[in-house]
Order: structure tokens, then sequence, then C-alpha cells
């Protein structure tokens, strides 16, 4: 679920919004939670990056729009900002604040309904992917960015998150076929390790960030560095 902010003064304008996102929200068929504040000062006492999209006004008593998203920027680089206003030669001052769109009043819904699209995409593809695991201390949520390798020990699965490491019953194949993820690579029976935290690689061993040593066996080592070539090589073309 999504949690969107509309940062506007006028009340009647405000709600014209709400109902345009919760129109979105029902044909995209997207869960979310919006919250109206009538100024940025109000929004920033409560502002602790629990938002994934702002649409903001410039024009605001107190405190205008491009001030505001100022602070935010200093908090949180990463959510999504949309400015909406009358004036256009606020747009440069907005992309200034690395604004993701700028909105002319009055709202063309098809033009709202495209920029949603492309923000909602961008949002989507930022959100880190997290697996629901049962461990020997109980269900545990794991971010898959986090995941290191995983191995298994003394008839265990071990998974290793940079410090912690989490204990389940469950085999390798099966961890494998949950994450269902090209960054990793099954490099030896009892391993598979992710392409993100791979630092170095000899002959038979990968070296990970944590200078974990794995071991890469002979019959997979032209596999992995063709992966590892197109793990790579994907990064770059984002």
């Amino acid at each position: 679920m999504n949690h969107i902010a509309i940062i506007e003064d006028e009340l009647e304008t405000a709600h014209q919004y709400h109902d345009l996102l919760e129109s979105y929200l029902h044909q995209r068929q997207r869960c979310a939670v919006i919250d109206l504040y009538p100024q940025g000062k109000t929004f920033l006492e409560s502002f602790r990056k629990q938002y994934d999209l702002l649409l903001m006004d410039i024009q605001m008593d107190e405190l205008d729009g491009i001030e505001t998203a100022r602070y935010v920027r200093e908090q949180d680089p990463e959510v999504c900002l949309i400015f909406i206003t009358s004036m256009e030669q606020f747009a440069i001052q907005g992309y200034q604040v690395e604004a993701f769109r700028y909105l002319l009043k009055p709202l063309n819904p098809e033009e709202l309904f495209s920029a949603l699209d492309k923000a909602f995409a961008r949002i989507d593809k930022a959100a880190p992917q997290r697996i629901l695991i049962r461990t020997l201390e109980g269900e545990t949520q794991l971010e898959v960015n986090q995941i290191e390798y995983a191995e298994i020990r003394q008839r265990q699965l071990w998974i290793h998150c940079g410090t912690q490491l989490y204990r389940c019953n469950m085999t390798l194949n099966r961890f494998e076929e949950l994450l269902n993820n090209p960054d990793f690579f099954r490099c030896h029976e009892g391993y598979l390790i992710h392409m993100k935290h791979v630092h170095r690689f000899g002959k038979q061993e990968v070296i990970m960030n944590s200078e974990a040593v794995i071991p890469v066996s002979r019959m997979k080592k032209n596999d992995f560095l063709a992966a590892f070539a197109r793990y790579v090589g994907a990064r770059q073309d984002v």
C-alpha cells in the first residue's frame, strides 16, 4: 500500500485533487492512504519519510511549495514530488528541488493520470522486494537486496544479511524458488549468492563484500562469469 500527501491551501481544490486520486486508484486497482495538508508548515511538522508521493501546490501562505520541498529533500531525496500550480514561471524552481512532474492549474485529469502512471512505475521499481520466511526464531520479513548469500550448513539453510544471520529449515532449492530473482546465482551445490554483493572473484571462489569466500564449482564457473556479466550490463542500462 502506498502513502500519498496532498499539500494545498485551498480546501475545495484539495478535495478535488483527493477525488481525482481516488478515481485514479480505483481505475488502476491500487491501494493508497491519502493525507491532506492545508500548508507546507503543517505538513513538515508530521513529515517522517512516510510518503511515496507528494502532490504540492507551489503558491501557499507562510511556507511555499518550493521551500517546503527543500526541507523535504534534506530528509528524503527519493520521495516522488509532483508540483501543481497556476504560475508557469515556477517550473525551473520546481526542477531545482527534483520535482518529478510539473502540472498547471486548472488540472487536466488525463495529464494527472499520465503523470501518476509514470510516478507509480518509478515508485514500484524503487520499492524494496521483501520475502516472508519462517526462521528458527519465527516468521521474519527479509529485504531481498540485503541478502548477501545463503548456504546449507548443519542441514539447515543459513541466510547471511550483512551482520545478521537467519537459520531456517528449508532447502536451498526452495529458497531459490521463493526468491525467483535473476540477480542470485547458484554457484555451488550448497551456495546461492547475490550478484550485488560480489566484491571480486578468483579461479574457483567468489569474495563477497563481507569478505566471505564462497566456492564456485568448476562446472558452474563459465555460467557464473556469463551471469555476472549480464548483471553488470543490466545495471549500466538502468
